[in-house]
């Protein structure tokens, strides 16, 4: 995340060292050649003729290619540059002098490298190197980048090995250590880069690029405190440094100071309105605050610039993921995929969109793919278990949440997830011991002390649950959830006022809560209160058409008022809802026998047989009712 030195970065963004060096190369080297050349150029033009003829002229001429190919170069003007430094080639060849001969081997080397053509500018600049008893004077420059090509291309090891033969014959080279601290930053080893940073600002107290370099380094070992020091100080020598405020800006994002992050991309945007990176990190930021409409604006922003960022397409996916526009995000976690198939979190984020959309084998292929990929294999780890979850394959999602935990043992959503499996599972105790090691990490979960007090009441410890839906709701009183478990204790207990003051509360706080609606429809219902108790199953339906138990329980109230054709279609809507739905067949069976529908009554009462040895309501057994139904039916024949 970190904006870094990198590729041609690197060799352009080291400043003033990048000009110092190449100073020092054209010094050393007109001494090689000799003193006299920087008096020839210097005096007027009449004595430059007689000065001449102690100039070698094929010298001259190659000093004059090589300063148009350097001029070149620093204007970005790379293919003009490298044309100048093959024709300062092509002239060494012809002079037949070595040291020329690897001078223009390094200014080609130098050409790709501005190219990104980091193979081809190795092959140049060894090549360069055969020719090393000629130019020591610049052998230290050709390490230093070949550190660079290896830098880039990913060769940590050989970048550093490269760097430190540049400083074999000297006691310190400033730009060098920068680039080898970007090195050590590159491998993780943060104390390593700092110290190498320490180096170049010990002689170049003023090199804003160093400061910011230290400062991301303090920033991954969590010493922020220096991190801000560092960039505020790159700043202040710098004021339009935008690597600094995107730098300052992820800093403040990582100590949730969100308004001072967005301030920072903000100003980075204003020095530079095409800087794609300050778009996208602001727009992740106003996504952490749920300003969801400003993230889009900024994603959107980010592809307009560049429709072929894999990375923005990403970013665009996840926002609209957020709005829980599954399908255009599902469209552009496509786009990033063709543009780089090799990014792990690629395959992750559209795995993630898959199964919101409830196809979890597609998703389980995804994480599969990012698991080959090598992403952070805990965090796939937790998402594929949880799409196991979700199919009910709950070994596969236990085994997967193990190893998520294993990996991290702090992963307190991947214990959270088991615990809720084993819940699923009725294996109440282990749920509880998973929710009390989230408890230990992170008091502050409710969730977790929610689902234990779930757990606590299923295996008949009712006062522990009710202690620990009162714990939430004493730190968080609009904790939904907590409160409408708390009431369906207060039902199971008869105090229903007690039930319907929580419920009130819960529904609200959340009005689309179609569980509180209907929990609140049965404490009417228990007080006898038939039609508000129907109004609530109603109300429960409408807000999820889905919801079953509502479906059955407003057949109750339609059965308690002979309405019995409306609780009949009620009934069989619950059932299709829920095919394996014994309250709702019980009571289909209650309606056809008020019906005298004595076959359909005991089709039904047979059916409730399979799932239930007793009614639901009263706990009357089922085969002693269909035994008796089936007697009078004898009788009546």
């Amino acid at each position: 995340m970190w904006i870094i030195l990198a590729n041609i970065g690197v060799l352009i963004t080291i400043g003033s060292f990048v000009i110092w060096i190449l100073e020092l190369i054209f010094k050393k080297r007109k001494k090689l050649i000799r003193e006299t050349i920087r008096e020839f150029i210097a005096v007027p033009s009449p004595i430059k003729k007689g000065v001449l003829e102690f100039v070698p002229m094929d010298e001259f001429i190659f000093i004059e290619i090589i300063k148009q190919a350097d001029s070149a170069l620093d204007k970005g003007n790379i293919v003009e540059a490298e044309t100048y430094y093959r024709k300062a080639f092509d002239h060494a060849k012809g002079s037949r002098k070595k040291g020329l001969l690897g001078l223009s081997l390094l200014g080609i080397g130098k050409a790709k490298i501005a190219q990104a053509k980091y193979d081809e500018a190795i092959t140049y600049l060894k090549k360069s190197i055969k020719y090393k008893k000629h130019i020591r004077n610049n052998i230290e420059f050709i390490f230093f980048n070949l550190g660079i090509c290896y830098y880039s291309i990913g060769k940590l090891l050989r970048a550093i090995t490269y760097y430190k033969k540049a400083l074999r014959n000297k006691e310190y080279l400033p730009y060098v250590h920068n680039c080898i601290g970007l090195v050590y930053w590159e491998m993780n080893k943060y104390d390593k880069a700092i110290d190498n940073y320490n180096i170049t600002l010990k002689y170049v107290y003023n090199f804003f690029w160093a400061y910011d370099n230290r400062g991301i380094a303090y920033a991954a070992i969590k010493d922020y405190e220096k991190a801000l020091s560092d960039l505020d100080m790159a700043i202040k020598l710098n004021p339009n440094f935008t690597n600094a405020f995107i730098n300052r800006g992820l800093t403040y994002d990582e100590l949730k100071d969100y308004d001072k992050a967005i301030s920072d991309f903000t100003r980075a945007i204003e020095i530079d309105p095409k800087l794609i990176d300050a778009y996208q990190y602001r727009g992740v930021v106003y996504a952490k605050k749920n300003d969801i409409e400003s993230a889009f604006l900024d994603f959107n922003k980010a592809l307009e610039l560049n429709a072929s960022s894999s990375l923005a397409h990403i970013h665009m996916g996840n926002i609209l993921s957020k709005k829980q526009d599954y399908d255009r995000a599902l469209l552009e976690y496509d786009i990033a995929i063709q543009l780089k198939s090799d990014k792990g979190f690629y395959y992750l984020n559209r795995g993630q969109a898959l199964a919101e959309k409830g196809l979890y084998g597609k998703a389980i292929k995804d994480f599969n793919t990012a698991y080959k990929i090598s992403y952070d294999k805990s965090e796939i780890y937790f998402h594929r278990g949880n799409a196991y979850a979700n199919i009910g394959k709950t070994s596969k999602a236990i085994s997967d949440y193990n190893k998520a935990i294993k990996l991290n043992s702090k992963y307190e959503d991947a214990i959270y997830n088991r615990g809720n499996t084993y819940m699923n599972k009725r294996r109440f105790k282990k749920a509880i011991d998973d929710f009390n090691t989230i408890l230990e990490i992170n008091p502050k979960y409710y969730c977790a002390i929610v689902n234990r007090g779930i757990s606590y009441e299923s295996l008949g410890n009712i006062d522990k649950a009710i202690d620990d839906f009162n714990n939430v709701l004493k730190y968080d009183q609009t904790n939904s959830t907590a409160l409408y478990n708390r009431a369906r204790i207060f039902n199971n207990k008869k105090k229903y006022y007690e039930a319907i003051s929580d419920l009130d509360k819960a529904i609200e706080i959340n009005p689309n809560y179609a569980k509180a609606i209907n929990a609140r429809g049965l404490s009417y219902l228990y007080l006898g209160e038939i039609i508000k108790a129907r109004g609530e199953f109603t109300k429960a339906i409408n807000v999820d058409p889905k919801h079953e138990t509502a479906y059955s329980n407003r057949a109750i109230t339609f059965f308690f008022q002979r309405k019995i054709n409306l609780a009949i279609a009620d009934c069989k809507k619950a059932i299709e809802l829920k095919p394996n739905y014994p309250e709702a067949m019980s009571c289909l069976a209650k309606c056809y026998l008020l019906e005298n529908k004595i076959d359909e009554a005991i089709y039904w009462f047979n059916a409730t047989l399979k799932h239930r040895k007793r009614l639901p309501d009263k706990g009357k057994s089922i085969i002693n009712i269909v035994n008796e139904i089936k007697r009078k039916k004898k009788n009546k024949v």
